[in-house]
């Protein structure tokens, strides 16, 4: 392999400045595509160039770049032997002033035409008004004439048939005025979309080199281009009969619409975009003070607006303005932990659903992707993960069971975040949302309900008493499963008690033999379990329902102020945090038939 060495646009320029080679000899050639990086939203393309030898300098004319290619991405590499003196992009696309001048004077007679339709259109709306106000000053004229019994009914007739008549020329007006505004509101717009350059050639870039090369040697060159994205899908396919294990098959959907065909390329897949910041942020200090109290979303709002402004500032600095935006948003959770009432907080970096991961797969053997506006689909990677089926039942929201598995990601390859389709023993079963999901890292994944194991839940009993200045509840609940397999099911059983804002003001206890009886699993008791959500490992053996379903009671109980009630406030906003930090930090599973969860 030839070493390739890079220098930047404006060096190369200033080089050949002073070189000043006299006479250039031309070449026009179109290169090879090579190797292509797929980004999220553009592409990076590199072009093998082969340049002859000469003892003259030479001037490569690069032929076919794309329509898409973006301006001043351009960039070249040059083999051992070679020189590359100076390059640039041209754009084929020159403007006809015939046809702007044209276009412009069209637009503004259509213009002109559109607010004289306008004005009329308005006239006649006036009119209108007028004849309404005509017709309530003559039926009062009329209800004056009858209680002064001196009602002349040719005059009432005749003026009715005026104001009918001229409802029906003007209604007529009206209506032949709209769609005349709407038909040059249409042509404008048609007008505009006609565009006033004219392609010269069939190709809209081109690139120019100017080399010296003594032996001859390569020259590579990079560009950038859009119209140009991909996204991930998954087929994940258990088996009943082999519950150990999980084929996942991932695939990435292509958009190549870049005006240019990608034949026998070596292609990457990558997450990130060609503008990402390889720099992290650096974290700020926090300063306080004390301030008179006052409206507790104050702090806040004002953090916002210095958030707002400060970026203004920084738009020229992208890391500058992400590291500001970063901290002012981690600010504002920390002064919220200051200042509310809750005692118990969890929050998530505001980056860790959009970047907790950026991967890169490349795809064995040559790709050939041709410019196409259809999606084109290539395989990445198919992997057979260990796995753990369960099912999981959740009274309180659903009346059925949802099957579910926990596997390691074991692929070799991080998961980013996509849609995948569930199939249980080669049936679709539903899809679900793929999170982000590092190698080595757990996730679960539903596989849809199990009709044949239902659940209900129930309050067996609520006691009350006043204990001085208290109220003490005790609530009896029983969880109730119906298993209709033959064999025994294992089942992850979920149910919640109330988690107070403030543990001063009410306090909700479990016994300790209640406690005990919690699942075990490390995961659970450290995300879960402190916040109100119970979780019982059971085995319901086969064949109980009816009067031999499989009941599970537990008591609870709550104590606060006598002369208080139990209320919630913005509970949906809270339900939604919570959901949304469980779905980062290890899905609960079991929602809508397939929930897939990451855990850090």
């Amino acid at each position: 392999m030839k070493t390739l060495f890079a220098l930047p646009t404006r060096i190369l320029l200033l080089l050949n400045l002073c070189s000043s080679p006299a006479v250039a000899e031309e070449i026009a050639v179109s290169g090879r595509v090579v190797e292509v990086t797929v980004y999220r939203d553009q592409a990076r393309v590199i072009r093998d160039i082969e340049v002859p030898a000469s003892d003259k300098p030479q001037q490569i004319r690069v032929l076919g770049l794309p329509v898409q290619l973006v301006e001043d991405s351009s960039f070249t590499e040059a083999g051992e032997g070679t020189q590359v003196l100076s390059h640039q992009v041209i754009s084929q696309n020159t403007v006809d002033e015939q046809v702007a001048n044209e276009l412009a004077a069209d637009l503004n007679e259509m213009r002109a035409a559109k607010e004289a339709a306008e004005n009329h259109l308005e006239i006649i709306r006036q009119d209108m008004s007028t004849l309404e106000r005509l017709v309530t000053f003559s039926a009062d004229k009329i209800q004056q004439n009858l209680d002064r019994a001196t009602l002349e009914v040719q005059s009432v007739t005749a003026l009715a048939d005026f104001v009918m008549e001229r409802r029906r020329i003007l209604a007529q007006e009206l209506f032949t005025q709209q769609a005349e505004v709407q038909a040059l509101k249409h042509q404008i717009a048609e007008r505009q979309k006609q565009p006033t350059k004219t392609p010269v050639g069939e190709v809209p870039y081109e690139a120019i080199i100017t080399v010296r090369s003594d032996k001859g040697g390569l020259v590579r060159l990079s560009y950038d281009v859009e119209g140009v994205h991909w996204y991930p899908r998954y087929k994940i396919n258990g088996q009943l009969g082999r519950p150990n294990e999980v084929a996942v098959q991932m695939e990435a959907v292509v958009v190549q619409h870049s005006g240019e065909s990608w034949q026998d390329v070596s292609l990457t897949l990558a997450t990130s975009t060609p503008q990402t910041q390889a720099a992290g942020p650096s974290l700020a200090p926090l300063r306080i003070h004390t301030a008179a109290l006052r409206n507790p979303d104050a702090s806040t709002h004002v953090l916002g607006q210095f958030t707002s402004a400060a970026q203004s500032e920084l738009l020229h600095d992208e890391l500058a303005a992400l590291t500001l935006e970063l901290n002012m948003e981690a600010g504002r959770q920390q002064i919220q932990e200051l200042t509310s009432t809750e005692e118990v907080q969890r929050n998530v970096a505001m980056e860790v659903p959009s970047r907790a991961f950026d991967e890169t797969y490349e795809l064995a053997g040559k790709v050939s992707l041709a410019s196409h506006t259809q999606p084109q689909t290539l395989a990445i990677l198919r992997a057979s993960l260990e796995a753990e089926f369960y099912h999981v039942a959740t009274p309180l929201l659903s009346s059925f069971a949802f099957r579910e598995t926990s596997l390691i990601n074991e692929s070799g390859k991080s998961f980013i975040d996509g849609q995948a389709d569930v199939y249980l023993d080669e049936k679709f079963v539903g899809r679900v949302e793929i999170p982000p999901t590092a190698v080595g890292q757990r996730m679960t994944i539903g596989f849809g309900t199990d009709r044949q194991v239902r659940t209900r839940r129930e309050l067996l009993s609520r006691k009350e008493a006043i204990k001085g200045g208290n109220r003490f509840s005790e609530l009896a609940c029983r969880l109730v499963i119906s298993n209709f397999h033959v064999e025994p099911v294992e089942i992850r059983l979920l149910d919640r008690i109330p988690l107070a804002v403030q543990d001063d003001s009410i306090n909700i206890t479990l016994t300790d033999e209640e406690l005990a009886r919690l699942s075990s699993d490390p995961l659970y008791q450290r995300l879960q379990q402190p916040t109100g959500i119970l979780r019982w490992d059971i085995t319901v053996p086969g064949n109980r329902f009816g009067s031999q379903a499989y009941d599970h009671e537990y008591k609870y109980s709550i104590e606060h102020d006598r002369e208080q009630t139990v209320a919630s406030e913005d509970l949906m906003q809270r339900m939604m945090e919570d959901l949304e930090f469980e779905s980062i930090h290890g899905g609960m599973g079991g929602m809508g038939g397939g929930f897939g969860g990451g855990s850090f």
